[in-house]
Order: C-alpha cells, then sequence, then structure tokens
C-alpha cells in the first residue's frame, strides 16, 4: 500500500476529517492511502459524522463524544438542525454557525453551549426551547449585514433611531438614542445609549459613555468610563470605571481603573493609575500619576501628585509630589514640594516646605517653611521651621531645630536641636548637636564641635578642633586650628593656629600667633616678620579713670631704677629661621629688664607666657621715667645745684 503525503487538502478531503487524528486521510483509486499535511481545528459535523445528510441531535452527539476533551472548531452546515432533547456543548468545542444554520429546539428542551458560538446571522435558532449562548456576531457578518444598503436589519437593532452622520456602533443598544450626532464611535454594549446631539465622541466598553446626552469630544475606554457622563465635554479616559461618576466635569484625563472614580463636576484633572484621584469630585486642576496619588482629594484644587502614594491622604491645595509615597501623609497642608522617595512622608500640616531628594524631610510634620536638598537632607525634622539644607545627608537628624542653613555634604550631619546656625561645606559642623548660634563656612570648618555655641568660622579648617567652648571666631585657612578654649578671635589665614586651651586670645594677621599655646587674654598682630607697626596716630589709648582705680599711691621708681637700664642697638637673628631685615634697631633685651625690675616684677616690663621666647613692654617704662625726670629737676632747682 502506497501513502501519498499531499500539499493541500481539497473540501472533499476535510469532508472526511473527523477531528481525531492530525491528518486527513482516505483510499485513492488504486488502494492505497493519500495522506495530507496536517489540518487546523475545524470539524464539518455534518460531513465528519451526519454522513451530508443527517441535521440532527444524533449527528451532534456522536461528533462530541467522538472527540471529547479535544479542543475543536464545530462547523455547523446550513440547513436546519433538530434538537429535541437536552443538551450541553462543552466549553472545549468552539461553535461556528454560517448564515443559514438554524437549531430548531423543541419546546421544553435546552440547547447550551459553553464554549463561545461565532455565528454569520442574526437569524440562527427557530422553536420555542431555549438556548443558552455566549454568542458573537462576527465582523465580516456585521459588515455584511449592517453596510450593505439591502439589508438594513442589524444596522437599525445598533442605532435604533433616526441615524444621521458619520457614526459608528456596535454592541446591544449602542448610540441606540442618537438623533443628530455625528462622528461618533461606540463599540460594546450600551455605549454612547443616551446620545441624541453630541459629536466626536468615542466609547468602549460595556456602559461606556452610557449616559452621555449632549457632551461632545469624550473618549471612555472601558467598562462603564465616564458612564454616568451626560454634559462634560473633551475628558479622555482610559479603564474600568475611570471617571465613572462624572456628570459634568470636563477637560479631564483619567487613565487606569477607577481613575478620578468619583469626579462629578471637577476640570482640569489629569490621573494616571489604578486609584489615582479615585475619591475627587469638585477638584480641579490637580495632576495624579501613580497608583493611589491624591486619592483621597475631594476639593482640593491645583495639587500635582507622580509616583505611588504621592499625596495619598492630601486634602490641600496647591502641592507637589514627586516620587514613591512624596508627602503620603499630607492632609491639610498647603504649597509644599516634594521630589524624591517617600520626600516629606510624614508631613501632615506644615506648609511652604520644599523636598528634593530620597526621603528629604522624611519625618517632618508641622515644620514649616524648610527647603530640603539631597538624600535624607532634614530627614529626621519634626517640627522644625526656617530650615534650609543643601547636600546630601545635611542636617538629617534635625528634629525641632529651627532657622539652620547647612549647605555642603555631611554639613551640620547629626544636629538635634540646634537654632539659627550656618554651615557652609563639606562635613562643617558636621558632629554639631544642640550648639546654636553657629556660622561655619569652609571645608571641615568646626568639624569636631558639639555643643559649642556661638561661634563664628570662616575657612579652610578654621576652627577645625573647637568642642564645647564658645564665642570664638577665626577667619581664615585654618585660623584657630587647634583651639578647645573660647572666647578667641583670629583673623587672616593661619592665624592663632597654635593656640590650644587659651582663651579670650585675638590674633589679627596673616600667621599671627599667641604667645604660647596655653597664652590667655592676648592680643597679636601680624606675625614675627612684621617690622613697622603703622597707624595715622603714635598712642593707644587705654582705660584710665581714677574712678576705676585704688589704692593709688606715687610712684618711688625714679631716676635710681632708670639708671638700671640698659638701651642697646642690636640687629635681629631669629631662631626659628624668620628672616627680619639687616638693619640695627634700638631698644631693650627682655633679660636685662628682668635684672632691672627684681623686686618689681608687677611693672610687667617682661611678659613671660612663653619662657622659651620672652617679650618685653618697654612701653611701660614711661611712668619710671617721668618720675626719674621729675626727680632730676628738683635737683637743678635745689640750692646745692646751683655754681
Amino acid at each position: 500500500m502506497t501513502t501519498v503525503i499531499k500539499g493541500k487538502v481539497v473540501r472533499s478531503d476535510l469532508a472526511v476529517w473527523d477531528g481525531i487524528e492530525p491528518r486527513v486521510s482516505r483510499r485513492d483509486s488504486t488502494g492505497g492511502t493519500i495522506s495530507s499535511l496536517p489540518v487546523n481545528d475545524f470539524v464539518d459535523v455534518l460531513e465528519a459524522y451526519g454522513s451530508g445528510l443527517d441535521f440532527t441531535l444524533s449527528t451532534i452527539n456522536r461528533c462530541t463524544t467522538a472527540l471529547g476533551s479535544k479542543s475543536r472548531t464545530l462547523v455547523f452546515r446550513p440547513g436546519t438542525w433538530t434538537i429535541d432533547d437536552n443538551v450541553t456543548i462543552a466549553s472545549n468545542f468552539t461553535i461556528r454557525v454560517p448564515a443559514g444554520a438554524v437549531f430548531d429546539v423543541s419546546s421544553g428542551k435546552t440547547l447550551t453551549f459553553s464554549g463561545p458560538v461565532l455565528k454569520e446571522s442574526y437569524t440562527w435558532t427557530s422553536g420555542s426551547g431555549t438556548v443558552v449562548a455566549n454568542e458573537w456576531l462576527t465582523p465580516s457578518a456585521f459588515m455584511a449585514t449592517a453596510i450593505n444598503d439591502a439589508d438594513t436589519t442589524a444596522l437599525t437593532a445598533t442605532l435604533n433611531a433616526n441615524f444621521t452622520g458619520t457614526n459608528t456602533a456596535l454592541g446591544g443598544g449602542a448610540l441606540d438614542s442618537n438623533t443628530t450626532g455625528t462622528n461618533n464611535a461606540a463599540f460594546g454594549l450600551n455605549t454612547l445609549t443616551a446620545n441624541t446631539t453630541a459629536s466626536s465622541n468615542t466609547a468602549v466598553g460595556s456602559g461606556a459613555l452610557d449616559a452621555n446626552t449632549t457632551a461632545s469630544n469624550n473618549t471612555a475606554v472601558g467598562a462603564s468610563a465616564l458612564g454616568a457622563n451626560t454634559t462634560g465635554a473633551d475628558n479622555t479616559v482610559l479603564g474600568s470605571l475611570s471617571m465613572a461618576s462624572n456628570t459634568t466635569g470636563a477637560s479631564n484625563t483619567g487613565i487606569g481603573r477607577s481613575a478620578l472614580g468619583a469626579n462629578t463636576t471637577g476640570v482640569d484633572n489629569t490621573a494616571v493609575g489604578y486609584g489615582a484621584l479615585i475619591v475627587n469630585t469638585t477638584g480641579a486642576s490637580n495632576v495624579a500619576v501613580g497608583r493611589d496619588a491624591l486619592a483621597t482629594n475631594v476639593s482640593s484644587i491645583e495639587n500635582v501628585a507622580v509616583g505611588h502614594g504621592a499625596l495619598s491622604t492630601n486634602t490641600a491645595t496647591g502641592n507637589v509630589a514627586v516620587g514613591h509615597r512624596a508627602l503620603f501623609n499630607n492632609t491639610t497642608a498647603i504649597e509644599n514640594v516634594a521630589v524624591g522617595e517617600r520626600a516629606l512622608q510624614a508631613n501632615t500640616t506644615g506648609n511652604e516646605n520644599t523636598a528634593v531628594g530620597r526621603q528629604s524631610l522624611f519625618s517632618n510634620t508641622t515644620g514649616t517653611q524648610n527647603t530640603a536638598l539631597g538624600v535624607d537632607t532634614l530627614g529626621g525634622t519634626t517640627t522644625g521651621s526656617f530650615n534650609t539644607a543643601i547636600g546630601a545627608g545635611t542636617l538629617a537628624t534635625n528634629t525641632t531645630g529651627a532657622q539652620n542653613t547647612a549647605v555642603g555634604g555631611g554639613a551640620m550631619q547629626v544636629s538635634t536641636t540646634a537654632e539659627q546656625s550656618v554651615a557652609v561645606g563639606l562635613s562643617a559642623l558636621g558632629v554639631n548637636t544642640t550648639g546654636s548660634f553657629n556660622v561655619a563656612v569652609g571645608f571641615s570648618a568646626m568639624v569636631a564641635a558639639t555643643t559649642a555655641a556661638s561661634c563664628t568660622a570662616v575657612g579652610w579648617k578654621a576652627l577645625n578642633a573647637i568642642t564645647t567652648a564658645a564665642s570664638s571666631t577665626a577667619v581664615g585657612i585654618n585660623a584657630l586650628l587647634l583651639s578647645t578654649g573660647g572666647t578667641c578671635t583670629a583673623l587672616g589665614a593661619e592665624a592663632g593656629n597654635t593656640i590650644t586651651t587659651g582663651t579670650n586670645n585675638t590674633c589679627v594677621g596673616y600667621n599671627a600667633q599667641a604667645s604660647a599655646a596655653t597664652a590667655t587674654n592676648e592680643i597679636t598682630f601680624g606675625n614675627s616678620s612684621i617690622a613697622t607697626l603703622r597707624a595715622q596716630v603714635t598712642t593707644i589709648s587705654a582705660l584710665s579713670d581714677r574712678r576705676d582705680k585704688k589704692d593709688i599711691q606715687s610712684l618711688e621708681l625714679g631716676l635710681a631704677f632708670v639708671e638700671k637700664l640698659k638701651p642697646v642697638k642690636f640687629k635681629w637673628a631669629m631662631r626659628d629661621g624668620t628672616e627680619k631685615p639687616d638693619r640695627f634697631e634700638a631698644g631693650f633685651i627682655a633679660q636685662d629688664l628682668q635684672v632691672a625690675q627684681a623686686g618689681a616684677e608687677w611693672l610687667g616690663l617682661v611678659y613671660e607666657s612663653n619662657p622659651d621666647k620672652l617679650e618685653a613692654a618697654p612701653g611701660k617704662l614711661l611712668p619710671m621715667i617721668v618720675r626719674a625726670i621729675q626727680e632730676l629737676s628738683v635737683k637743678v632747682r635745689s640750692p646745692e645745684a646751683r655754681p
């Protein structure tokens, strides 16, 4: 016996295919077998199981029994199929009913199709029995019957009213009441069913725009989308139940299931995402993008929420939230801006805050007019207000501290309740916790300060070591670099950078240094290279009010003391290598003055704060010189002095 594989299947071959084997086979004239290539899943019920003549229930039962659970499309030839008993055709079968095929169901009997039924004609059942089916009119059949000038039955059923213009309707009740509306498209059960004169609407989905009457230029895609809309125009919705309650609201956009679901009269809203603006009714000019964005907004206006849960509990106006759960807990606070994941997440009633960066102002609840730019900036602030933080981690742990400004990564990073401080620069005031009224500008300025207060540091590492002392001022690179004592002032690069625990010192000028690291109550002008001290006047006024003095006595030291002095001329030869002009100067030697004032050290002619570098105060010799002159004057006028 010979087997021939055929490349094509002819109608007579399909007629003998029983739907069980994947190929059609038949005997040829020589006694061999001809087999086709694999065919599709269509089974001709009448030809394969009814010998081409038997339009009865028996043929149908033979077919379904033989095929069992196989997924096949059963094609019923045109003719009247007699159904004289109850029968259910399983869901694994798709039913194809060509035009002319009719199921005649006897009285009291039920024919049930569990799978889909694709019919090519509106008339496919007869008899007084019951047919249960999920029936669909094939697109080609619809076009053939609804557009054919000779057959307007389907068109009349779909547009059961006066038809004017270029409308398209598919589905029971679609555009059912339309009178003069044009350029409408309705696809689905009862879509645009109440529409009368409105034009340029598109409705896709069961019940979409079903209450619309005169509103134009709406687009609704999804079951019950814009379902209650009557006169609201220029709306666009995509998703089941999106803007389902809208009546007169106009120029809204809703994309996602239940987006703007409760909106009634609100206008100019945009909602994208499941549940976005879901309870909004009259609120206008809002933008919500993301699941549950602006989910509790009812009547508030001009909010922008982008991200899952952004402004989720908001009922206020004029807020902007961009990021997952940004301004998530906001209720009545207004005019806040939050950009970044969980930015301003805990905010409830705090107004006029700006947070840009992941978890910036994360814990803020009622604090107002804060500005945070950077990851975790002002992240711990709860009720603190008027703070500004720019840079990752700046003011990250601030809670109630107010009126602080921090700019630079890690600036005031661990501050909690400090107030009215300014930190500009990487790690400036980086470990400050509660110290207030500080100003630190520059990399690592006041980097070690914890509770130090009322300090000012401007310059790279200025006041770098201070921790708890207060009221110091350092301006210049490394100014007061090692200082831990308070009430010091340094102005100039490297000024006072050798002071450690000394207090109440002032150093003015480049590398101006106190006499010693622990010196106190000193003022230093310039460094050791200074050769000239210039001013418009030659004296320094000092407090000398009698009312501020006691134990006033005549000075006893005079001519005898002056005679001990040893004025010298000299050239400088600095031991630290500092270069001085190679010229003579007049003055005193500190060690000589120590000898001269022996027993009267209270004169303070030698400053011994640093024993390795003695300093002289020749200006303090003036009282003794005056006394010496007075004594000489007396001698000159005495009789013994006369010739």
